[in-house]
């Protein structure tokens, strides 16, 4: 198992085990529905975002230098602004508490942000690298 499948499988884990943590809880009654829901709202979108993010850098590396540039470049600034659209109707329409929820999409969205920068990195080194090896040979 390589290195970027390992944070692959760590960003996974990290939000499924998050999420079905927060349904336990508020399934065991050791949390109240209104700080529930706040808080896996914030936990799902950010993960949907990063999954998003993932398929988008997979897409962008098997192409070419452009297809990269558009794909990465470009999504992430279609997700930033998706992601500033939901969190204002989270906040406005859905009546969340507003503490919550913004610290729940900022933590998570930070941390899955920092996995999908080091997943970029290390593909971009492995394909650097491959290409290498090929021209080698």
């Amino acid at each position: 198992m390589n290195f970027n499948s390992r944070i692959l499988s760590f960003s996974y884990v990290l939000s499924a085990v998050t999420i079905l943590g927060l349904i336990t809880l508020y399934f065991t009654e050791n949390m109240e529905y209104e700080t529930f829901l706040p808080l896996i709202a914030g936990v799902s979108l950010s993960s949907v975002n990063h999954l998003i993010g993932l398929f988008l850098i997979k897409l962008g590396i098997a192409g070419g230098n452009q297809k990269f540039l558009i794909l990465v470049m470009g999504g992430m600034v279609v997700r930033m602004f998706a992601m500033l659209l939901l969190i204002l109707g989270g906040l406005f329409y859905l009546k969340l508490n507003s503490n919550l929820f913004i610290f729940s999409v900022f933590s998570f969205y930070f941390l899955l942000l920092s996995l999908e920068i080091v997943f970029l990195h290390t593909s971009k080194i492995l394909k650097k690298n491959t290409v290498y090896e090929q021209s080698n040979s």
